[in-house]
């Protein structure tokens, strides 16, 4: 820290070096106000914490919903795979991330996938046959996000196939 001369204390760098002479040693100090840099450190470091916190919020909220949601970008790939989608669809997350959705082998009807994404804002039932020759009913809604790069998709639902027979057997 150094010593303003209007009295206040402010963050100082400061190099010292030597040199042999004849007479002796002679030092130069260098000293360089890095107030403004520790401002600018500070408010990244606050900004980092804001960041992670948003984000810790934000995976809190999405594990403590009952639906899953997909987010797809505007190249094709999944940047957001929940823990219901893996319930839901029987792929992990890491293998799911950054893969492209029409890369993974969903077994559901993509043509109406398509026309959903074409069409969106509708909450749809879309058949998911799993590998045991069991169908399961999913409830889905697709909405579009315009970003800079292009249109990425949102994808949310749920697994509504006990609901649907309860609804039938009233």
């Amino acid at each position: 820290e150094g010593w303003h001369c209007d009295e206040y204390e402010f963050s100082i760098e400061r190099t010292v070096t030597s040199a042999k002479t004849q007479g002796g040693h002679v030092f130069s100090a260098f000293v360089r106000d890095i107030t403004g840099r520790k401002r600018a450190e500070q408010s990244l470091k606050e900004a980092k914490e804001r960041a992670e916190q948003a984000a810790r919020d934000r995976a809190g909220i999405l594990t403590a919903v009952d639906v899953f949601f997909i987010y797809v970008d505007a190249h094709g790939r999944v940047t957001e795979w929940t823990a219901m989608a893996e319930h839901t669809f029987g792929f992990a997350r890491n293998v799911v991330l950054d893969q492209r959705l029409q890369d993974l082998l969903i077994p559901w009807n993509w043509e109406e996938l398509a026309r959903m994404m074409q069409a969106p804002g509708e909450r749809k039932k879309v058949r998911l046959r799993r590998e045991n020759g069991t169908e399961r009913l999913i409830g889905i809604t697709v909405t579009p996000v315009e970003q800079g790069q292009g249109t990425c998709y949102i994808f949310m639902g749920k697994d509504i196939t006990e609901q649907v027979k309860l609804e039938h057997d009233i």
